[in-house]
């Protein structure tokens, strides 16, 4: 049984070839008089008549002819001619799909402007009667509209199906469905039912029967579309490999829909089983992969021994529950080989030993022939895709190669084998979205160095519309009228992708295609390329958002004259680019560019495969501000270690909308592997935050959000922004993020109390032998923990990335299982079906333990107002109570200086105060230069010549020092200021390994005490405080030598700061 994906494959047809003319010349032009000329230039006079079958004559110039290879040869030669290439097949990439996206029913729209839009679905018709498709409580068709109700024999359009024409007949003249693919795809994009833009205008064009889609009916199709006005044009079909631009019937109609402001939304391909496999490849098209969604449909087997084994089919027949004798296809054969007879190949089962009984087949296919030999229901093992639920003529269950061996043990250990095969259900598919292996992969395999595919959306087990002529399995005596039906492909993401492009066009209307495909690329979700092996080659920019790409903020416009600058990069050649466009446009003579120069949201360049020589590229773009007039941008770059990128300038301001601004981004390298993915990202949302906060005279700032992994501190705009902050006095709380570990350690709540979380060692096995095993759930109830505190696994870990001297995280603050106030508009679980209204709810993460800090710095300050953002920072941590490194095995790296003590913190005794000079005193020592420092501080500060510092010597409670494993010597100087009894001294004590020797100079002041470990971490070993290099047959080993300072009570004179030199030494 094949798999029902929709996506049409290219085979080549007979003798029909393309001529295509490029654009239609302006002024005074008879398109079919010309044709005419050019078929007289090649074929013979009595030929000709029959030879023309098309012409292209409304919205872009050629023809198809049947030409032999001669005659298509002499056809190419003449002039006026861009190309001449054989007319293809291709074929369809063969609800709760769009609330995954986010997408929900009630969601912000602009229903008027939204009932201007009209989506082109260029496809195998429609169903013009399905309620998807309804007029009901539509006005009359937009002005702009310009096309026909053509729909042929008993096909009526109305005020919703405004249009359809037909050029694929498969026995009737009619632009109605009779396969289902193209009621599915446009009721996915805009139906009535549960489309992306449900009060948007559909017009459909029959371009494809049952036997695929030839390349004349395609470019026929975008003649007419174009000029009928439509918005977007949605096509999913496709071919088994990707064609040169201008050999592809897709990329040329794609290209004149650009040039007019309609973008084209098109499927990547079903063949995702090998590399650039997409056949999408233009880079004016947006080319959408299929990924999967949050509900899996599965059915189960239930053997005659008890045993269950859960499948995915779409069965909606309902056995309920009887057992049918079990047989094996080599058991019910008398005709065929073994294998053969294992597979249920055509021919080789024997009806009189099938009849009445359910099959086991090696192989999927198996299905229709077990079938017509009279089997009640079949058991198959998935083929090459195992994340798709098919749909069969009878009741089937595809298990995995384990289960079916499961299966097949059973059959011979038994002598009076049983099965059953239970109706289909939804279950939740928690690892969604993952790209479905069917889906087509890059690179792309005809432009490298553009990205496809684009995005990907939803494209697996997706209901909608379906056409009740057709066959709702792939079995053609299956005779079941549907109205609806579930099918899979990228196909089915297509028209996601459509639908919320037409949705931000009704918000947008004077947006072009290439700033609405910018705008779903920048906002998509970032996917998991540990769950997607191929990465971006398989997702592109991520998963679809539409609410998102409704405000990207900036957008990467692009116009024909940018796609016109690419095909000079590819060297097409003046003439053919005149052709092409319609005008004069022309090649620049001095400058050659290449495709990665196409100001594109996405950044590609191909390197030799095994490269070891470093590499340089540089890609130019062109921002365009569409967010808030006033606003300013900052670069932050996320990257593996083997690339280096720069972005130059870094910041964008703007003070208009519509403004642009250009930037370049410097990527080098050496020795890459299949692939190097990195992203940028320009942000403007934290840095407003800040900006406002600051401005309004904020006292403490608290922001609970963080990023993946660590960035530049000129990238970071929590960095920057808190940097503004700090020289107003403000103290800024952040969290050090949750990212770190797969296995959360939150409480989990489900809609129903359902689930419970067990610890280790609590869970009392069943006995296998009980026959109706009973379970129940308690009421969650809270107990104490002894252990506490311990850092939370989820919570993240340093040294610090950026700057290793500086010890990071600072502190640490309760974060686990927080009852606090919560959104009576938000859902209290993970599931958006959980619809519970609670005033109050219990949430993990270092963003609740982020305003615990921030509350403790708020009391702090609240009894010394005058105090700054360094000194209460240090009050903190002078003050925090010493964890325990034994529980928390990364010690200092978990938990900073231990955990908050609000009340010890507000007579700390001492402090480390640190003011703006300080840290910039800090990035003079990281290097930064005068012009990048005096920029960020707005002001003329220049680095002293004179010295050399390193961070480690900023004035902060800490001290953290990175060393290499042999003898070594650091210095820390600090300086402390008496916040506590007038006339006191502080005498200083440390504790420490043997192995480390400390002197502090003087030794009659003091400071909170302090802890050192070391950890070895990449070849180099992290000193955090005072640390020492203890080396042991295990390698390095934990020391914790500490440094209390105490008040004796006793005058000292002089001022209320002190200077105080702290020495390590260590002799390996």
């Amino acid at each position: 049984m094949a798999a029902k994906f929709c996506s049409f494959w290219l085979s080549l047809a007979s003798l029909v070839h393309i001529v295509y003319l490029g654009a239609l010349p302006k002024g005074e032009y008879a398109p079919l008089s010309h044709h005419s000329n050019l078929l007289q230039e090649v074929v013979d006079v009595s030929f000709q008549r029959q030879s023309l079958v098309r012409s292209y004559t409304k919205s872009f110039n050629g023809f198809a002819a049947n030409l032999t290879p001669q005659e298509s040869h002499r056809m190419a030669s003449l002039d006026g001619v861009v190309s001449v290439f054989p007319s293809r097949t291709l074929h369809p990439q063969t609800t709760r799909s769009w609330d995954f996206t986010g997408f929900s029913q009630n969601v912000t729209r602009n229903p008027t402007v939204e009932s201007d839009i009209i989506v082109a679905v260029l496809d195998t018709g429609v169903w013009p009667e399905s309620e998807s498709f309804s007029g009901k409580g539509f006005g009359p068709a937009p002005k702009k509209w310009k096309g026909a109700c053509k729909g042929g024999q008993n096909f009526t359009c109305n005020n919703k199906l405004i249009g359809a024409r037909y050029y694929s007949l498969d026995g009737v003249e009619s632009a109605r469905d009779t396969v289902g693919h193209g009621s599915h795809t446009a009721s996915t994009a805009a139906g009535t039912a549960r489309g992306g833009v449900p009060s948007a205008r559909i017009a459909a064009y029959k371009i494809c029967s049952a036997d695929g889609c030839s390349s004349q009916d395609i470019l026929a199709g975008f003649d007419d579309a174009i000029a009928d006005g439509v918005d977007i044009i949605t096509i999913s079909v496709g071919g088994q490999s990707a064609s040169e631009l201008f050999e592809d019937s897709l990329a040329i109609g794609s290209f004149h829909a650009m040039a007019r402001g309609i973008l084209t939304v098109n499927s990547a391909g079903n063949n995702g089983f090998s590399p650039a496999s997409v056949s999408s490849v233009a880079p004016w098209m947006l080319t959408v992969a299929a990924s999967t969604i949050d509900r899996r449909v599965v059915d189960k087997v239930v053997l005659g021994n008890g045993k269950t084994l859960v499948g995915e089919a779409v069965n909606p027949f309902d056995l309920q529950g009887k057992q049918f004798p079990l047989a094996y296809g080599k058991e019910v054969s008398s005709t065929c080989d073994e294998r053969s007879a294992a597979d249920c190949t055509s021919g080789c089962l024997d009806e009189d030993k099938v009849k009445g009984k359910i099959v086991l087949c090696r192989a999927i296919t198996g299905v229709s022939v077990a079938k017509e030999a009279g089997a009640e229901g079949v058991i198959v093992p998935f083929g090459l895709s195992n994340d798709t639920a098919f749909i069969f003529s009878l009741p089937t269950a595809v298990l995995s190669e384990a289960d079916i061996d499961l299966v097949q043990s059973y059959i011979n250990s038994t002598k009076n084998h049983t099965a059953s095969i239970s109706k289909s259900e939804a279950i939740r598919n928690d690892d969604a979205p993952i790209v479905a292996s069917f889906s087509s992969k890059g690179p792309n395999p005809i432009i490298p160095d553009i990205l496809k595919p684009d995005i990907t959306a939803p494209g697996v087990d997706i209901l909608a519309a379906f056409s009740p002529a057709a066959s709702p399995s792939d079995d053609g005596q299956d005779k079941r009228p549907v109205s609806y039906s579930v099918l899979s492909g990228t196909s089915m993401s297509c028209p996601h992708v459509a639908g919320a492009a037409a949705y931000v066009k009704s918000l947008h209307p004077d947006w072009s295609a290439a700033a609405i495909k910018s705008a779903l690329m920048t906002t998509a979700w970032r996917m998991n390329a540990t769950k997607n092996q191929e990465a971006e080659f398989a997702y592109g920019a991520g998963h679809i958002d539409p609410i998102k790409a409704a405000n990207p903020g900036l957008v990467y416009d692009a116009l024909k004259n940018d796609y016109v600058q690419l095909l000079c990069s590819l060297a097409i050649g003046d003439s053919n680019v005149r052709l092409i466009t319609g005008d004069n446009s022309s090649c620049p003579k001095e400058t050659k560019g290449t495709p990665k120069d196409l100001n594109h949201a996405s950044m590609t360049a191909q390197v030799p495969a095994n490269e070891t020589k470093p590499f340089k590229f540089v890609f130019p773009r062109t921002v365009t501000n569409v967010g808030t007039a006033n606003s300013t941008y900052r670069a932050t770059i996320s990257k593996p270690p083997q690339l280096s990128i720069t972005v130059e300038p870094s910041i964008l301001s703007f003070k208009s909308l519509n403004e642009t601004k250009s930037f370049v981004v410097n990527v080098s390298g050496k020795g890459l592997e299949f692939m190097a993915s990195a992203s940028l990202e320009w942000s403007d949302d934290i840095l407003a935050g800040f900006d406002d906060a600051i401005a309004d005279g904020a006292k403490i700032i608290s922001i609970s959000v963080g990023t993946e992994s660590a960035t530049d501190l000129f990238s970071n705009s929590i960095a920057i922004g808190s940097l503004h902050a700090m020289e107003k006095g403000i103290l800024t709380g952040n969290v050090v993020n949750s990212f770190e570990r797969d296995g959360k350690e939150f409480p989990l709540v489900y809609a129903k109390d359902v689930s419970r979380k067990c610890r280790g060692g609590s869970r009392t096995p069943i006995p296998s032998f009980h026959r109706n095993p009973k379970a129940s759930i308690s009421k969650s109830k809270a107990i104490r923990d002894y252990d506490a505190p311990i850092v939370a696994s989820f919570s993240s870990k340093g040294p610090n990335a950026i700057v290793p001297d500086i010890l990071k995280p600072d502190i640490t603050a309760p974060g686990v299982e927080i009852l606090a106030a919560f959104s009576p508009a938000g859902s209290p679980s993970d599931i958006s079906l959980d619809t519970r209204s609670l005033k109050y709810n219990i949430i993990s993460g270092t963003s609740m333990s982020c305003p615990h800090a921030a509350g403790a710095v708020a009391y702090v300050k609240s009894l010394h107002p005058e105090w700054s953002a360094a000194a209460l920072k240090s009050a903190l941590m002078t003050t925090a109570l010493r964890m325990d490194a034994t529980k928390n095995r990364e010690a200092e790296f978990a938990y900073g200086a231990g955990n908050i003590d609000p009340v010890k913190a507000t007579n700390p005794g001492l402090v480390y105060d640190t003011l703006k000079d300080d840290y910039i005193q800090m990035l003079c020592n990281l290097k930064y230069d005068d012009r990048m420092i005096s920029k960020l501080t707005g002001h003329n500060n220049n680095c002293p010549k004179g010295t050399d510092g390193t961070a480690k010597d900023l004035n902060q409670p800490s001290m953290t020092a990175q060393v290499k494993v042999k003898p070594f010597k650091v210095e820390f100087r600090r300086t402390v200021t008496n916040v506590g009894a007038a006339s006191s001294t502080y005498k200083a004590t440390v504790s420490k390994p043997p192995q480390l020797s400390v002197s502090v100079e003087p030794s009659s002041l003091s400071c909170r005490g302090l802890l050192w470990v070391v950890q070895e971490n990449h070849g180099m070993t992290y000193i955090r405080e005072l640390m020492v290099l203890q080396r042991t047959d295990h390698g390095p080993a934990l020391g914790c030598p500490r440094e209390p300072w105490h008040d004796l009570h006793s005058r000292i004179d002089g001022p209320a700061a002190y200077d105080i030199l702290l020495t390590l030494r260590s002799d390996g």
